[in-house]
């Protein structure tokens, strides 16, 4: 449900919209220890937990209810719920907004690929010790190829052997 009290979403659709609801619709706030412990009303338990956006602006509310039954485990249930809820709906909104940023057109302009591959043999090469067999299978390509492209980049071996 909504922190208003409209309900976004029930289990039972055949059921009436809960008595809780009309908690919220009468203006009580997140803050009033309703996310704390189970609250009774009629009979029943009701274990509420929120969801926050990105920006810790609460957006709903999950609301488990049992009757008769007060369970702390419910409670953390709940709670292990609207974390959950509000982590996926911080990384949409994360990716909604790397979605929609423009990319920097310099970002890729002053990219040169032979600078990024000799960078990433020397890279392999320090991480294997310079043992081509390594490397070669690290590099995803062939022995002679990884020659062929040390020796295109004046990159010696023997330097990166014994580190």
């Amino acid at each position: 449900m909504d922190p208003q009290g409209k309900t976004l979403w029930l289990s039972h659709t055949n059921e009436k919209h809960s008595t809780i609801a009309t908690l919220f619709a009468d203006n009580v706030t997140p803050y009033d220890g309703l996310f704390e412990c189970a609250i009774t009303l009629e009979g029943r338990f009701y274990y509420l937990a929120p969801v926050y956006s990105d920006n810790n602006i609460l957006l709903a509310i999950v609301a488990l209810s049992t009757k008769g039954v007060n369970s702390n485990i419910l409670l953390a249930l709940s709670h292990s719920l609207g974390r959950e809820v509000s982590e996926k709906l911080k990384c949409h909104f994360y990716l909604q907004k790397l979605i929609s940023e423009p990319i920097p057109e310099s970002l890729f302009r002053d990219l040169d690929i032979q600078q990024v591959e000799k960078a990433l043999i020397i890279e392999a090469a320090l991480t294997c010790n310079g043992k081509i067999q390594h490397m070669h299978q690290a590099l995803n390509m062939g022995r002679t190829t990884l020659w062929r492209k040390l020796k295109q980049y004046n990159i010696d071996i023997k330097t990166y052997k014994n580190l």
